[in-house]
């Protein structure tokens, strides 16, 4: 586990507060994600939501996202191959298999504390 519900509604309370990128892009992408069946979204369907044309630009504010909330969190995700840190697991797990309906993609699963903490917080109504 990354952090509690508890622990996740501190991160996005503090970063309410202190970022202006939770204030704008990211509460789309948590929105977004939050609103997907399931809690379950490919990269191209959050760029498709997001009006954003390129899938890696929608990837690099997931990731910019998902650090933000794991520095207040405390947490460093495991690695990539190259050595850097795969931020994206702060918010989600994955697919086991890549969708083909979703160009290839793995799908990004939300993880469960983290859908408790913004039901809690109520900023997307109750899903």
């Amino acid at each position: 586990m990354v952090a509690s519900s508890y622990e996740y509604i501190d991160a996005l309370m503090s970063l309410a507060q202190n970022n202006e990128f939770l204030s704008t892009r990211g509460m789309d992408i948590l929105r977004t994600h939050y609103l997907a069946p399931d809690y379950t979204i490919s990269p191209a369907r959050l760029s498709h939501h997001l009006f954003i044309d390129d899938i890696e630009k929608t990837m690099f504010y997931y990731d910019q996202l998902a650090e933000a909330i794991a520095h207040e969190l405390d947490y460093t995700p495991i690695e990539e191959f190259d050595g850097h840190p795969m931020w994206l697991f702060t918010l989600c797990t994955v697919s086991d298999v890549p969708s083909i309906s979703q160009g290839g993609y793995y799908e990004f699963i939300l993880r469960p504390e983290l859908v408790v903490a913004l039901n809690q917080l109520k900023w997307f109504g109750i899903h």
